[in-house]
Formats: structure tokens, sequence, C-alpha cells
């Protein structure tokens, strides 16, 4: 059976699958071991998982925002290039969160430029 990407999208930014996926990172050494990077009063076992998972979620939310309501505007007919400037400013914006998301936790601090 072939899976539809939009629904997986949609499913990757669900509660229920973020806490699936926390639950599965907070097995992993790997992860573990950067909860004590954090600062003490925001550190508690398992901050790295919640941290990567609620990244994960929040970037497939918004892959999925652009490919399903920002991509499908600009190929409407009726865009016109006012309304296109509109829709790559949103689509910045959408960038930008993943961005943020992506030196967010530990795993990935650093590890990605922003320029």
């Amino acid at each position: 059976m072939k899976s539809d990407k939009s629904s997986i999208l949609v499913e990757a930014s669900s509660a229920e699958w973020q806490v699936r996926l926390q639950k599965k990172l907070e097995r992993f050494d790997c992860v573990n071991r950067l909860d004590s990077k954090y600062p003490l009063d925001e550190r508690h076992e398992g901050i790295e998982a919640t941290s990567l998972a609620h990244c994960f979620s929040d970037i497939a939310g918004s892959i999925e925002k652009i490919y399903t309501e920002h991509i499908p505007e600009l190929l409407r007919e009726e865009t016109d290039s006012q309304k296109a400037e509109e829709i790559l400013e949103d689509v910045l914006e959408e960038l930008r969160h993943i961005s943020y998301h992506l030196n967010d936790p530990y795993t990935f601090k650093g590890q990605v430029s922003n320029e």
C-alpha cells in the first residue's frame, strides 16, 4: 500500500505522534546524555528527547503548510505578483520556524548554519 505523503506530515505534527517519538528517543543514550547540557533550572530527565520530538513535529507542520497551502496558492491562476509576494513571505516565515527548530535541541545546535 502506497502511503500518502501529506497524511504522514499531518500525523507527524500531531501530539500523539510527538509523544510516541519522545518515548522512543528517551531509550537512546546518545539522546539522554545531552540532558546535562540544559541549564539546571530547565533540566529534567528526557528533556533532549522532548526537545527533539517537538522539533520534528513542528518541522513537519511547517513543511505540510508550505506544500498544502502556500504552493497551491502560488499555482492558482488568479495569483498575481502582489499575492505571490505575500505567499512567499509566509513561506519565509515557515522556513524561519524550521531554522529555529534545527537549532533548538542540543543534538543539532550549531550544526546547521543560517548563513
